[in-house]
């Protein structure tokens, strides 16, 4: 098994994020990242959609620290290339998580 080193990992680069993504061909304005994990595919999104907004859940408190260090770690870089006002994280139960009223997710 592998252990872990303690450090967060990278978070992607506006390069891996416009290759990593397809265009689908929809307008993207609300996305829902289930199980979001350490962030990472919350940054690719944000970077590969620059009008949308996630809502990253995960069900762990510790994943979400870690998902926030990452964006305090790339906020302090000066290299996030989004606005952290589109990307929020949400302690809950993908059984149990209620949107917002009137809000429904494009992907």
């Amino acid at each position: 098994s592998r252990r872990s080193s303690g450090r967060l990992p990278r978070s992607p680069s506006r390069r891996e994020s416009s290759s990593s993504l397809p265009a689908l061909g929809i307008q993207v304005k609300e996305v829902l990242d289930i199980g979001c994990g350490n962030g990472c595919l919350s940054h690719l999104i944000l970077g590969r959609w620059p009008k949308a907004s996630v809502t990253a859940l995960n069900q762990s408190p510790a994943m979400l620290h870690r998902a926030e260090e990452l964006v305090k770690r790339r906020r302090v870089e000066k290299s996030l290339g989004f606005e952290l006002e589109r990307l929020h994280f949400v302690l809950a139960d993908i059984k149990t998580f209620k949107p917002k009223k009137n809000l429904s997710y494009d992907l």
